[in-house]
């Protein structure tokens, strides 16, 4: 190569730095970069470091130079930071890394240097940085404690089992001080509990023999280090030697970093948890749903009114088929906002079949959490989603999938609502009353009931039976208001939520008997009520029904008789089986027109 003048060759080392290692100065400077120029040969390239949680800019940059410094040791150094500004990591600022830490399965890759994580950024790819292979440690740990900030990675929020990689330089494999440091690395990662899988060793493509994945990439390629990864990857988990069997699942009090509980609707919904709504058909928890959904849509208090934070978006998944009946008028006339709550019907297979969403299967509502950026999901109601093979009464097959609805709930930090339908009346306390396992209301942290004080069918209540985050919110009281409208030149009635105000009934009140002056039928009705939502999940043994609705067989039969239910056997009073008609199985036909289905 022609050589150039001495001032032109002191600045083109500035401007080729980063090119040289495949990182256009442009995106640098987009990264927060700062490259001076020097004509004295004194270049600088400072890499200015920020919190991947919250994007602050700390006190901690590194400088890369042009001409070395000469250390105690007599050794030639190439950077250099402020003594007091600690060994806090290079999170390329490009990537979404509060996004990156909150979900468990994006894997990570952990190297040295600052260019190895700009490298990365440029294909998506999250790269942490350490300044060289003891960055890994809390600074004067002597290696025997991992940096804050990749404990926080390791379990955030309480999660754990995140899946890593270490890739150190090419000179790993014959520098015992590098080798040492990734071995006691791995050993504090796993004791965290992450799944750290085979590092990866970096070939030697410059001949300098610290290679670094940047260098690879440039030299070899994306396509290259991604292969490198995936068969990193691919490895199993790497396990410590022991002979004392499996090893525990803990931590330390004091690694436990404290958050606030993120309220959607304080004292009430919450991000990363559930809450179930118990209540009799007809109190009106799908017009509960809806109300919340729409207030939120505005950034609105659901009672109040006033503003409470950004507009919400809400997945609501309904097996009701009438959706153009009463979700959708219910929410036009709660004046929700558009393009903020999307129904999720259910899922399409390969072929375009139909197929339903249950707790056990729930990457199709992933997918569209995804996609919408959903911070809420209702489920409504509860026994649609369980699925067909789940025993909703044993507590060993509910924990497992209520397990699985929270980890969701959990990995996009969404609030997560499930419908419930009350059993059939009976003694006992308020929060063993819902359909089903009691497990439904010990795996969550908040519960309310929605119900009626007897002989009060219009004024319904929204009562706590259950908050262990936080204070139990005051009672609510709300109506039904009918609303007469012409929909595409027909007269109509829909209706809408209007709250009353705080309430004054006691949960005892809403669990007390129907009084004598009840309506005939509603035994028959509502037994209806509670095999719909049994059989939504396909064919039941008749004395299963009994057992699980409470009602004796005849009122089970006539309720079957309503339902055109389809029997299994010879002789419909001596059915084994009963299934409701394949419309109805997916859809819950049979609930229009009712006035009870969403009520």
């Amino acid at each position: 190569m022609k050589k150039q003048p001495a001032s032109t060759s002191k600045t083109i080392w500035s401007k080729e730095y980063l090119p040289a290692r495949g990182i256009p100065n442009e995106f640098a400077k987009d990264s927060g970069v700062v490259v001076r120029d020097s004509r004295t040969g004194e270049g600088q390239i400072t890499f200015q470091k920020f919190h991947p949680l919250t994007d602050e800019e700390l006190n901690g940059s590194r400088t890369r130079l042009e001409k070395p410094w000469i250390d105690k040791n007599g050794k030639e150094q190439h950077w250099k930071q402020a003594h007091d500004s600690g060994n806090f990591p290079y999170f390329a600022p490009t990537l979404p890394w509060k996004e990156i830490f909150g979900d468990i399965d994006t894997p990570v890759t952990i190297s040295e240097g600052e260019t190895r994580s700009l490298a990365g950024a440029q294909y998506g790819i999250p790269i942490m940085g350490c300044g060289g292979c003891n960055g890994v440690f809390e600074a004067g740990s002597q290696r025997q404690k991992l940096h804050p900030i990749f404990k926080e990675m390791v379990m955030h929020r309480g999660k754990k089992h995140r899946h890593l990689v270490l890739a150190f330089d090419a000179d790993a494999d014959s520098n015992d001080n590098v080798r040492s440091a990734e071995s006691a690395a791995i050993k504090l990662f796993i004791d965290a509990g992450a799944l750290v899988h085979e590092p990866m060793r970096m070939p030697r493509v410059t001949g300098k023999g610290k290679d670094g994945i940047d260098d690879v990439i440039h030299a070899l390629g994306i396509d290259a280090f991604k292969a490198m990864f995936a068969a990193s990857m691919a490895s199993p988990a790497l396990e410590l030697d022991t002979d004392q069997g499996d090893r525990p699942d803990s931590v330390c009090i004091d690694d436990v970093v404290e958050q606030p509980v993120d309220w959607i609707w304080e004292d009430r919904i919450a991000r990363a948890e559930i809450t179930i709504l118990t209540g009799d058909p007809g109190a009106g928890k799908s017009f509960m749903a809806v109300k919340i959904a729409a207030e939120l849509s505005k950034g609105l208090d659901p009672f109040t009114g006033k503003k409470f934070g950004k507009p919400l978006r809400t997945i609501y998944a309904t097996n009701e088929a009438s959706t153009e009946h009463t979700t959708k008028p219910r929410y036009r006339l709660a004046n929700g906002a558009k393009n903020s709550l999307h129904i999720l019907n259910g899922a399409l297979g390969k072929g375009g079949n139909a197929k339903d969403i249950v707790f056990a299967d729930l990457r199709p509502l992933e997918q569209l959490i995804k996609k919408t950026k959903a911070d809420l999901v209702v489920f409504d109601p509860l026994q649609a989603y369980f699925g067909p093979d789940a025993d909703s009464y044993k507590a060993n097959e509910v924990r497992p999938l209520m397990s699985n609805v929270l980890k969701l709930a959990k990995k996009y930090s969404i609030g997560i609502v499930i419908i419930r339908h009350m059993a059939k009346a009976g003694g006992g306390r308020a929060i063993g009353r819902g359909l089903g396992s009691i497990d439904f209301s010990a795996t969550v942290r908040i519960e309310f009931m929605i119900g009626t004080r007897a002989g009060e069918d219009d004024e319904k209540h929204m009562l706590p039976v259950k908050n262990n985050i936080g204070p139990m919110a005051e009672g609510l009281c709300y109506h039904i208001e009918k609303v007469k409208e012409t929909i595409q030149g027909k007269n109509v009635t829909n209706a809408r939520l209007i709250w009353n105000g705080k309430s004054t009934a006691s949960r005892a009140e809403l669990m007390a008997p129907e009084t004598s002056n009840k309506k005939p039928g509603t035994k028959v009705a509502r037994c209806e009520e509670f095999m719909r939502g049994l059989l939504t999940n396909g064919r039941m043994k008749v004395d299963d029904l009994v057992n699980k609705s409470g009602y004796d067989l005849q009122t089970v039969q006539r309720a079957g008789r309503k339902l055109n239910v389809i029997h299994g056997g010879l002789k419909k009073e001596a059915s084994t089986t009963m299934e409701l008609p394949p419309p109805a199985r997916f859809t819950a036909a049979g609930t229009q027109g009712r006035g009870e289905k969403g009520m």
